[in-house]
């Protein structure tokens, strides 16, 4: 079997007072939009904590005044290397949509 090799990644629950921020984003495998929390790759020399801040303010245009970490898991164990670090963002503040 064939297994992918992929950096770690980054998954973030963005509250915002009774609601979860969510994305829209096109995916092939899905074939069409999805609806997806915001999420990236880890880059080299970059923290999880690092990743999940540059994230939300590339995709959602947000900065967030706490942070928790809510756990760790694979991603999908069965063929690819990728593990997930998964956040909480909250105390959001809306600076624009960066790159």
């Amino acid at each position: 079997m064939e297994v992918l090799r992929l950096p770690d990644s980054v998954s973030i629950v963005a509250v915002d007072g009774s609601q979860i921020v969510v994305v829209r984003q096109t995916r092939a495998g899905a074939d069409g939009r999805t609806l997806e929390l915001p999420a990236g790759s880890i880059e080299d020399g970059e923290t999880p904590e690092e990743c999940a801040a540059r994230e939300l303010v590339e995709e959602c245009g947000l900065t967030a005044a706490s942070w928790r970490k809510l756990g760790e898991f694979w991603a999908a164990p069965d063929y690819s290397t990728e593990y997930v670090h998964a956040f909480e963002a909250t105390e959001l503040t809306d600076v624009g949509i960066g790159e």
